[in-house]
């Protein structure tokens, strides 16, 4: 280390009755920066969601704000699961240098969607149809491909040989392992179109879009039930048919557009209905 020499002499009027030599040591900065992440060290980021880092913040024992420098390097990418970083780089006036790392990881949380569209599917008797074919399979990561190869049938009575109503249930999960909803299908295989097919358009729906409540109107047998079910294809209620009309009380429901199953000894009935 550099020593500044510095030397004091004692005098009384013409006479040096001593000098004294000291060696004052010069004073240097070794200390480096401290980062500051203002995060964890490891954060988890949803994958196709913009990254935005937080910004990381520099302190330093001698040099001021003015004096410091803080660099970041990334290679987070946002729209691939993988385990990426933020890795920051300071350096204070003396050129004492520090580095800091954030871990990013990329993942899915987010589960994916299956409706049926209809969702009640009308089949001829004995027909040999794949019903999947009707069904949209969404996820924010997974290809509909992906979902569809892991798409599972947990529940179906659908009877091809047999005029009838059925229904299917799937499940599927993407790639991450998140479950999607469990997605009714209703199908209905039938001979021919039936008188009773061609009675459901005299049934109507009233207030439609609705808020509270709306009636069912023009049901030609009093004997059945009458559900409602979401865009992904969940029941949110059933109630029995009282009589030709029927009220519906919507007031807890989300607004939105939900499928109407009105389902009687005639077979199966369907209309949207919008709630506000």
């Amino acid at each position: 280390m550099p020593k500044l020499k510095t030397s004091i002499k004692i005098a009384v009027g013409m006479f040096v009755f001593f000098q004294w030599t000291y060696a004052m040591s010069q004073v240097k900065d070794t200390i480096p920066p401290v980062i500051d992440l203002n995060t964890e060290d490891t954060i988890f980021h949803e994958v196709n969601l913009m990254y935005s880092p937080v910004r990381a913040s520099v302190k330093d024992n001698v040099s001021d704000s003015s004096q410091l420098s803080l660099t970041r390097f990334s290679n987070v990418n946002p729209f691939a699961i993988g385990i990426y970083s933020d890795r920051y780089l300071a350096i204070d006036s003396a050129g004492n240098q520090s580095t800091k790392i954030r871990w990013v990881i990329v993942g899915d949380t987010t589960p994916p969607t299956i409706t049926s569209d209809p969702l009640i599917v009308k089949v001829q008797l004995f027909s040999k149809i794949d019903l999947t074919k009707y069904l949209i399979l969404r996820d924010n990561y997974s290809s509909p491909d992906l979902l569809k190869d892991s798409l599972k049938v947990f529940f179906s009575d659908v009877n091809f040989n047999q005029v009838g109503n059925y229904a299917i249930e799937y499940i599927t999960n993407d790639q991450s392992g998140n479950f999607s909803n469990e997605c009714l299908q209703l199908v209905v295989v039938t001979r021919y179109i039936s008188v009773e097919d061609m009675e459901e358009k005299s049934v109507s729906i009233s207030p439609n879009p609705t808020t509270y409540s709306f009636k069912v109107a023009g049901i030609s047998n009093s004997s059945g039930t009458i559900s409602l079910f979401s865009s992904n294809g969940e029941q949110i209620l059933s109630q029995q048919i009282s009589s030709t009309m029927n009220t519906v009380n919507t007031r807890h429901l989300k607004p939105g557009i939900y499928q109407l199953v009105i389902k009687t000894n005639n077979g199966l009935q369907t209309r949207k209905v919008i709630i506000q």
